[in-house]
C-alpha cells in the first residue's frame, strides 16, 4: 500500500489497535478475520490463498478464528453461488460478526479499498467490539 493510501485508510477507517494475541484470546470465543476479496490485485483465488495461510497461522498460534473468505470461497466456487454477491455473503456472515469477540484486519493488499472488509469494521465497531489491525507477514510478538 502506498503511503497516499494508507494515511486515506488511516482517515477513513480510524486507527485500528495493535495485534495483540494475548488480549485477543482473553476475550474468549472467537475472532473475526477480515481479509480482502474482489479488491485483492491478484484476484479471488489468490485471495482466498493468502486468507487461508493468515487463518492458518493464527490458529497455528492458538486463536480461534472465523475467516469468511477462507470459510466460504470454495462453497461459492463448488456450489456454484456468485462470490461476489455482497447480499448474499453479508446474510451468511452477518451473525458470525455477532457472535464473535474482535475483529483482526489482514492488511494484505487491497484491504483498505474492500467493500466487505470496510463494512465488518463498521460492524464490529458499531458493536463495541475491539478491531486489531494485523501487518503482514504476521509477526508474533516475544513471549
Amino acid at each position: 500500500m502506498t503511503q497516499a493510501n494508507e494515511q486515506h485508510a488511516a482517515t477513513t477507517l480510524g486507527s485500528l489497535r495493535a495485534f495483540d494475541p494475548s488480549e485477543i484470546a482473553a476475550l474468549g470465543g472467537f475472532a473475526y478475520l477480515a481479509t480482502p476479496y474482489s479488491k485483492y490485485p491478484e484476484g479471488i483465488e489468490p485471495a482466498w490463498e493468502d486468507a487461508c495461510a493468515v487463518a492458518a497461522s493464527l490458529i497455528r498460534g492458538g486463536l480461534n478464528i472465523y475467516c469468511p473468505i477462507a470459510h466460504t470461497h470454495p462453497i461459492a466456487v463448488r456450489g456454484r453461488i456468485d462470490p461476489l454477491d455482497h447480499g448474499v455473503w453479508l446474510r451468511v456472515d452477518g451473525p458470525l460478526m455477532l457472535a464473535a469477540t474482535s475483529l483482526i484486519v489482514a492488511k494484505l493488499p487491497g484491504w483498505a479499498d474492500s467493500v466487505g472488509v470496510v463494512h465488518e469494521i463498521g460492524e464490529f465497531r458499531g458493536s463495541g467490539k475491539p478491531v486489531f489491525g494485523l501487518d503482514m507477514p504476521v509477526q508474533w510478538p516475544s513471549q
